[in-house]
């Protein structure tokens, strides 16, 4: 049941990444040779994974059958991804490291649940899903707050009587 939702949220997912706006994101100008190749290995075989798209530099979603990632998830650039079915979020958590800067999540309910240790993993920025690009310029980005760094900041404190 929950590896057939995940196949019908591909071709949604593929649908909403090729029709971001440009200032958002846009198709790979050179995409990875090794990666294209990866990918049209993947079709050959849809017993282990689906792939939709790809066929050009526009990107693609691969959906694992499986509860493993592909073996290049290394190389996934280029607006492809990798959806993984899992049972448990904790499972989820175990591939997060300092090089995850943002994590969406759905439920919001879920966020409470497991920030603490998406923290202790390095990630950077919790969001919605979805909502990865409407960060903030005064945000911390890359484990540096950028604002701070352009402006002398001086704080004028006084004292208040109790």
């Amino acid at each position: 049941m929950g590896i057939d939702k995940l196949n019908e949220l591909e071709a949604y997912l593929y649908y909403a990444l090729v029709n971001l706006p440009s200032h958002v994101s846009t198709p790979a100008k050179e995409f990875d040779v090794d990666l294209k190749s990866n990918i049209d290995g993947l079709r050959k075989d849809d017993m282990f994974y689906r792939v939709f798209g790809g066929h050009e530099n526009e990107g693609a979603v691969i959906v694992s059958q499986m509860d493993e990632p592909v073996d290049f998830s290394d190389q996934l650039c280029g607006r492809v991804v990798n959806l993984v079915p899992i049972d448990d979020v904790r499972t989820a958590l175990q591939s997060v490291n300092a090089y995850t800067q943002i994590v969406g999540i759905y439920p919001e309910s879920l966020k409470q649940q497991i920030r603490d240790e998406l923290i202790l993993h390095g990630v950077q920025r919790i969001v919605s899903l979805g909502f990865a690009p409407n960060g903030s310029f005064t945000t911390p980005q890359d484990a540096i707050e950028p604002l701070h760094r352009m402006c002398k900041w001086i704080m004028d404190e006084k004292s208040i009587s109790y």
